[in-house]
């Protein structure tokens, strides 16, 4: 054979070949592509998604708290849940789309419809409450509203602001609960709780007061001795804060402790010759003040934080000397503003009117004020910042406050007030020598599991 016959031929042979291969590696490979369409189209067919318009009333109710109605929707039925708007404006109904398998979307759907149901039922009540319960149903830094808003799944608002006529004539403040009926009732519930507790606290308060039912009557040194008149070359400059000075080899010094809020907030006073002429003091203050053509020609016209004055002490009608610490202006009359004071030689606190106050005869202003303020030295808050009320009943008893027996205190340091006034805050040990075995009450505290060592 011609050998370029041959050479054409051998091609003409390959190039069939290769055709044949083509083909039949379509032919393989053709129902496997077919399958993987089929694959594709049935996986896609069991995917659905829904639309479900929500009315924007309702949105932030269905929503919930960071998403937490639609995050329970959504781990319940398996499914994506997320919001269009269904216009342009802000102020336009939400598009709620359910992505997911057919039964998943369907069920996420009920879910979602019945949950716009509820909302659309969402109402606000406002209720009124004792203005001195506001800080207990508030929390510290708004921890137990907010508890109550997490618990019931209601908005709730504590006005702050003055209020109507009604509330100021009743002391009252409003708190307003948006939810469902039945959350507003859990919300009410659980500020019903916390109204009971201020009760108890209050009357609690009461109780202790009436049981001393007067700031200074029953101190032991009234009767063991007679005070001693301050010559004019005696008197101290006005206003000056008695001091704690060590009258021992060890440091120690006898105290009352008068008055307190908590192991880190209490006052005292020194046990001694100051004592009985405090006691005369309040004695010839409340025979002066008692008459009425005295307390009008030393009605208070103007008053300033800060200012000394002479006031009542509720428990027993006595006067005392008072220092303005807060001022809340009437809308209607001078007299009727409201006037918070501290009794500056016992360390207890009032509110009275203006008119109820009175200015402070000179003759009154010389002896040192002689409640002292001080915290308890070595110890703090369980949780490094709050004193429980059980931790502040403890000190209370261990230390005799307000029952005029002898404590044993001890200067560890001082510092200047945090409010501005002359003189020092104290931080103090005491010691409760009063029974056969000497008791540290900041120890004791520790014991009872109520603080923890001060770091």
């Amino acid at each position: 054979m011609d050998p370029k016959l041959k050479t054409i031929a051998l091609w003409a042979g390959l190039g069939a070949g290769v055709t044949m291969s083509s083909i039949l590696l379509y032919l393989l490979l053709k129902p496997e592509e077919e399958y993987e369409v089929k694959r594709r189209k049935v996986e896609t067919t069991k995917h659905s998604v829904l639309k479900v318009t929500v009315p924007k009333d309702v949105v932030g109710g269905v929503i919930g708290r960071q998403g937490a109605n639609v995050k329970r929707i959504q781990e319940k039925t398996n499914t994506k849940i997320n919001f269009d708007h269904q216009g342009t404006g802000e102020e336009c109904d939400r598009v709620a789309v359910i992505r997911g398998a057919p039964s998943d979307v369907q069920e996420a759907e009920e879910l979602l419809k019945a949950c716009i149901e509820e909302q659309s039922n969402v109402i606000t009540e406002t209720v009124f409450v004792p203005a001195k319960s506001c800080g207990r149903i508030i929390g510290r830094n708004g921890e137990t509203v907010r508890h109550m808003c997490r618990v019931t799944s209601a908005k709730i608002l504590v006005d702050r602001a003055g209020g109507d006529d009604r509330e100021r004539s009743n002391n009252l403040k409003t708190v307003s609960i948006t939810g469902t009926r039945e959350q507003i009732r859990m919300a009410i519930t659980m500020i019903d709780e916390k109204l009971a507790e201020e009760e108890a606290y209050q009357q609690k308060m009461a109780l202790a007061s009436a049981g001393r039912d007067s700031l200074y009557r029953s101190r032991p040194m009234a009767i063991k001795a007679s005070a001693t008149p301050l010559s004019k070359d005696e008197k101290e400059p006005d206003y000056v804060q008695d001091e704690l000075v060590a009258t021992s080899a060890d440091g120690f010094i006898e105290v009352y402790i008068s008055a307190l809020e908590n192991p880190s907030c209490f006052w005292l006073q020194i046990v001694g010759a100051q004592s009985i002429n405090l006691d005369k003091l309040v004695e010839d203050m409340t025979n002066y003040y008692s008459h009425e053509p005295n307390q009008q020609s030393h009605a208070v016209t103007s008053v300033a934080v800060g200012d000394i004055v002479a006031s009542r002490f509720t428990q027993d009608n006595c006067w005392y000397r008072a220092r303005v610490v807060a001022i809340q202006e009437s809308d209607y009359s001078q007299d009727e503003t409201t006037i918070k004071v501290h009794y500056v030689d016992f360390g207890e606190t009032g509110r009275y009117k203006t008119k109820e106050l009175c200015t402070l005869r000179d003759e009154y202003r010389y002896l040192p004020l002689q409640a002292i303020e001080c915290s308890l030295a070595g110890v703090q808050p369980r949780d490094g910042t709050q004193w429980t009320e059980e931790a502040s009943d403890l000190f209370e008893t261990l230390s005799h406050a307000a029952q005029w027996k002898v404590m044993m205190a001890r200067v560890v340091s001082k510092s200047k007030r945090e409010d501005g006034f002359p003189g020092f805050k104290y931080s103090v040990e005491l010691v409760d020598t009063n029974n056969k075995e000497d008791v540290n009450v900041a120890t004791e505290l520790i014991s009872q599991g109520h603080a923890v060592q001060a770091i």
